[in-house]
Parts: C-alpha cells; sequence; structure tokens
C-alpha cells in the first residue's frame, strides 16, 4: 500500500482514536494488516500499579534485539473548544493548554446543564401535561454532560495519523529486517506520557528509539535528543537535511518525553516561536493538512537509517 493510501486508512477511515471502542477496532485493523507480513506482534500493557491508566501498546517485532525502534502514538485527543497550540518538547505549556481547555468546558456544559432547571420547576409546579417539559430538561442535562465529557475530534493527520502511516509504510519496506528493526504503536500518548512510560520501562537508557510525532505539515522538521544520541543523530541529519537539530543538555531531558528514551529522538514539526516549538490546528477540523512529498522524503529517510 503506497503512503497516500495509508493516509487515508489511518487519517481518514480509523482517523478517530479517541474512545476505547475507536481503539480496540484501530487495533483489530493492525493485526489484519500484520497478519502474513511475517512480523510477530504483541500487546504491552503497564505493570499493575505502575501507571495510573490501563496501557495497551502494539508491539511489532522485538525491541529487546532491535537495534532501532520506531515510535508513534496510535491514540488521538478530543476536539477542543478554543484554538488548541501543542507544544512537543514544552508539556507544562500544553498542559496549560489542556486546563484552560477543561474549564471551558466545564463552564459552557454547565450552563447548558442549567437551563433545564426552569423546565424542571415548571413542570413540577404544573403537572399534568407540563410533565412533558422533564423531556427538554433530561436533554439539556444530556447535552451538558457531552460538553463537560468532550467527543472525539474526528481529523487527526498531525496527531498523529501521520505518524501512524509512516511506521506501517517501513513495516512493508524493512520486511527483511526483522532481527533489527521494531516498531511501538503507543496508547495514552497524546494527552499524556503513560504509553511512552510503559516502553520506556521496558528499555535499556540507551536504546536506538525513534519518536515519530506530528509530521502531517509543519513549517520547520525538527530532529531533538539528548547527548546520549549524538552519533546516530549524525547518521540521520546526513539523510533528513532538511530537518533542524535541537540538542538537549541531560538536564533538560526530564522536562519532555525524552526523559523516557534518554538515548533516543523525536522527530516532529511545527512553528519556531522564540525558544518553542508549536504545533497549531490539532484538536480540530483544521488537522487536515498533509505535505505529502516530505513525508515520503521522511520514510526513504528513516528506511535509509534503519538499514545503516
Amino acid at each position: 500500500m503506497n503512503l497516500q493510501d495509508l493516509m487515508m486508512l489511518y487519517g481518514v477511515t480509523l482517523g478517530a482514536r479517541y474512545t476505547r471502542k475507536q481503539r480496540y477496532f484501530f487495533a483489530t485493523q493492525m493485526k489484519e494488516a500484520l497478519n502474513g507480513t511475517g512480523w510477530d506482534y504483541q500487546i504491552q500493557t503497564n505493570p499493575k500499579g505502575k501507571t495510573a491508566q490501563r496501557v495497551e501498546n502494539i508491539v511489532v517485532g522485538d525491541p529487546s534485539r532491535a537495534r532501532t525502534i520506531f515510535v508513534a502514538p496510535y491514540d488521538t485527543p478530543a476536539k477542543s473548544l478554543r484554538p488548541f497550540r501543542y507544544y512537543p518538547f514544552a508539556p507544562e505549556k500544553t498542559m496549560g493548554e489542556e486546563r484552560r481547555d477543561t474549564v471551558l468546558r466545564a463552564g459552557l456544559g454547565m450552563v447548558v446543564a442549567i437551563l433545564s432547571v426552569p423546565l424542571i420547576t415548571l413542570a413540577v409546579s404544573r403537572g399534568g401535561i407540563w410533565l412533558l417539559l422533564l423531556l427538554g430538561a433530561a436533554l439539556f442535562l444530556f447535552l451538558g454532560y457531552r460538553v463537560m465529557k468532550g467527543s472525539a475530534n474526528e481529523v487527526n493527520f498531525n496527531r498523529a495519523s501521520a505518524s501512524v502511516a509512516v511506521c506501517m509504510k517501513l513495516v512493508e519496506e524493512l520486511r527483511d529486517k526483522k532481527n533489527s528493526v521494531a516498531f511501538v504503536f503507543c496508547d495514552k500518548s497524546v494527552s499524556a506520557y503513560e504509553g511512552y512510560k510503559v516502553l520506556g520501562m521496558s528499555l535499556s537508557q540507551n536504546a536506538n528509539v525513534v519518536v515519530l510525532d506530528c509530521l502531517a505539515y509543519g513549517e520547520t522538521l525538527v530532529l531533538a535528543h539528548g547527548t546520549l544520541a549524538n552519533l546516530r543523530v549524525r547518521k540521520l541529519m546526513e539523510k533528513l537535511p532538511q530537518a533542524k537539530e535541537k540538542n538537549y543538555a541531560d538536564e533538560a531531558l526530564e522536562k519532555n518525553l525524552l526523559s523516557f528514551f534518554p538515548g533516543g529522538m523525536v522527530l516532529t514539526s511545527g512553528r519556531v516561536e522564540g525558544k518553542d516549538l508549536v504545533v497549531e490546528g490539532t484538536r480540530s477540523a483544521q488537522d487536515h493538512k498533509l505535505d505529502l512529498p516530505r513525508l515520503e522524503k521522511i520514510v526513504q529517510a528513516l528506511e535509509a537509517f534503519a538499514r545503516d
């Protein structure tokens, strides 16, 4: 399957992977796609008591013996009520965006739910046919609950269907490298780091991990890493000359997802704003843009890196 078809599959047909049911359909389709390819796959769950949420990472190949491990988050976010700004390397700022959206969602949901009060009061005081107003009150209460709970964002090219498509393309291209390459599709990794945490606990600190984040579009392609990955970065940068390198000091790794993969790298894109990389347009209907030529070059570079 070519990359464009993979983007249609994972970005459109299976583009929402927010609810448990949606993630189950995705995992089922992936197992069907892997059957007959020769790749072994398994579900990696969190050790009991180690993380707050149930995690189901999809592991393709054997990370314990792989020389290169490609990682992509596979869950997708809830729809945001306001323009959302994602900061790949500044999680505290992303959490600030999450909190503002949560507060707005709670406030709006309360307003909608409160609209049921006069209907309930009128129905109870007058009785008879007026009791039908309770149906309207129930509707307002339900709508308020739905607003507060949130719903799946339906289009998620940048977060992170493009990364899933890239990994599945590499699964096809690297079938002769089953002994040296592995892939992990991480659960609970869009609004939290739970999937990354579970994977990180199973790997050595020096594991050659390449995390693929927002790759569908963005002004600047960035390859971030710590000091342990310096030599590997040189090889990948040779194959991705359009990418900008971001080298984090060891103490700075603790502030982003590289803390789980000290010897790894993160490839993502966005707009440079001061010292931060910002990704805009996610968690909304605007997350449908795709720079397919660049994505194809990324696939070629990652394949060459894995074969090096």
